[in-house]
This record gives structure tokens, C-alpha cells and sequence, in this order.
């Protein structure tokens, strides 16, 4: 399975009051890299305008994220459009984003879309997965013998 995301739409769903912020992006990718690592897939996330050195540097360690921006004077919907115009396997392709003529497009293409809002549900419902599994990985540390005799011995001793 491989998604295709709205950058900036993402971002506004997710951090709305936070969206001209530029950390906002980098919430974003460090989030999809969580969930890239979880679901074991391809994610392509695709934002307007100027590069940012910052989230190229956080994809450049995980080769199955891709940060990717415009050339200069186009937007990202255009850069969204082309990929899925040149993709040749649509199957398991999903395209992230709210857009109404990016969707559309998706689908006439034969791609499966899901809105901002949608993928966010999927986010959470990962990561409260995730954090579930952590639980259950947590290391109980047990006492040895001798460490539990020490405790015995230490509360069984009388004040004086």
C-alpha cells in the first residue's frame, strides 16, 4: 500500500491554528514517518511552495518517505496530478487529500481517495494500535532471589 498526501491540506486538518507555522510541517512528516514505520508502506507527501531543507533532511533516512515540493510558480495539486497521471500501478495507491478536483482526478484515474479528515481517524487509530503493542512489549523487571530476600529481611526487621 502506497498514499499520495496533500501536504499543506494535511497539515491544516491537523494543525489549523499551526498551519503558516513551518514547524507545523515538520509535526506532520514526523508524524508520517511513525506511521510509515507501523504500516511498513510507501508515503509520498507533497507540499506547496519553496523547499524546506529541514523535512527533505527528515525523509533522506527513510527511503520509503518522500517529501517533494513544486518548482517554482506551480502548486502542489499540479505536482499531485502528474504523479498519478504517470503512475502505471493503482492498485493499493491512495491519495490524501481534501481537494474536490484532485479527488476527482484521483478517481477518474482509477486511484481510491480518502479525505484529510478520513486519514487523520486512520492516523490515530494506528497509533493508539501502536501504543497498545508498546504495552504489551514493556519489559517487567523481577526481583531475584537474593534481592527479594534483602526486602523481606529489610521489612521484617523491628523498629527500634
Amino acid at each position: 500500500m502506497a498514499y499520495l498526501i496533500d501536504g499543506n491540506n494535511l497539515t491544516g486538518y491537523l494543525f489549523a491554528p499551526f498551519l503558516h507555522n513551518p514547524e507545523s510541517r515538520e509535526w506532520v512528516v514526523e508524524i508520517l514517518l511513525i506511521f510509515q514505520k507501523i504500516k511498513k508502506t510507501k508515503v509520498i507527501i507533497v507540499f506547496d511552495g519553496p523547499p524546506q531543507a529541514e523535512l527533505e533532511e527528515m525523509a533522506q533516512s527513510n527511503d520509503r518517505l518522500e517529501v517533494l515540493f513544486p518548482p517554482p510558480g506551480e502548486k502542489a495539486d499540479k505536482v499531485i496530478i502528474d504523479i498519478l497521471a504517470n503512475r502505471t500501478h493503482k492498485k493499493n495507491f491512495w491519495v490524501i487529500t481534501t481537494d474536490r478536483e484532485i479527488r476527482t482526478k484521483a478517481r477518474e484515474l482509477g486511484f481510491k481517495s480518502l479525505a484529510s479528515a478520513e486519514f487523520a481517524q486512520e492516523l490515530k487509530r494506528v497509533r493508539k494500535r501502536h501504543q497498545r503493542f508498546l504495552e504489551h512489549q514493556k519489559e517487567t523487571i523481577t526481583p531475584t532471589p537474593l534481592e527479594i530476600q534483602h526486602w523481606v529481611e529489610l521489612f521484617s526487621q523491628k523498629k527500634k
